[in-house]
């Protein structure tokens, strides 16, 4: 399929927290409440599928801060906005719509009116914040995949306060990460985890094997 050639408003969103499962994605597309959140979604006005989805490293780094009331008021997935090839932050991309692309940003944000943003400038600057101290208002251009640009969002910079992620949060990541990166070995998805001290902090490795199920 040449995907560049049915839509040219295609875009690749990256994900790199709860969206990493397309069981918690598919609530931004369709509408719903994921297990383990207390917030439910009103889903994209086009609520196709996602075209393709593919895994990705974000050369940037990984950290959790705030406290989100959808993750029992613990803390969430950013990652810092400069670029870092030492950084590797496992993600997975969707192929959506703009449209979609937009929708999803939306709910993230909690805002009721529609976001509007011009893509292809910030896929020519590199980044833009489109709303100061929203959580996710900065969007990010990292690349093209198959000509087509891949986006996806942050704070507005490094957030100083660190928080650890609930238990049913991480366990939504480690989902995702499990279904994109199927022969990751436990070794190398345990020390991923632990690497981030947010994490580390929080869980210890007998934690995050009760946590996950794996023996």
């Amino acid at each position: 399929m040449k995907r560049n050639s049915l839509n040219k408003n295609l875009v690749w969103y990256a994900s790199y927290g709860s969206n990493l499962s397309r069981e918690r994605f598919l609530c931004y597309i369709r509408g719903g409440r994921p297990p383990g959140a207390e917030r439910t979604y009103a889903g994209c006005r086009d609520q196709s599928l996602p075209l393709d989805a593919q895994k990705i490293v974000i050369n940037r780094k990984l950290y959790f801060a705030k406290n989100s009331t959808t993750w029992q008021n613990r803390g969430v997935a950013f990652i810092k906005d400069n670029l870092d090839h030492k950084e590797k932050t496992l993600g997975r991309m969707y192929l959506i719509t703009e449209e979609q692309f937009k929708d999803v940003i939306k709910q993230e944000i909690g805002q009721e009116e529609n976001i509007e943003v011009d893509l292809k400038r910030i896929a020519r600057k590199g980044e833009e914040v489109f709303k100061s101290e929203a959580w996710y208002g900065k969007i990010l251009y990292l690349y093209e995949e198959d000509k087509i640009p891949v986006f996806t969002f942050t704070y507005e910079n490094e957030i100083e306060k660190k928080e650890s992620p609930s238990p049913c949060y991480l366990r939504t990541i480690f989902k995702g990460i499990r279904e994109t990166y199927p022969f990751m070995s436990q070794k190398e998805l345990f020390d991923y985890f632990l690497a981030v001290p947010e994490i580390k902090n929080a869980y210890n490795k007998n934690r995050l094997k009760e946590l996950f199920g794996e023996k």
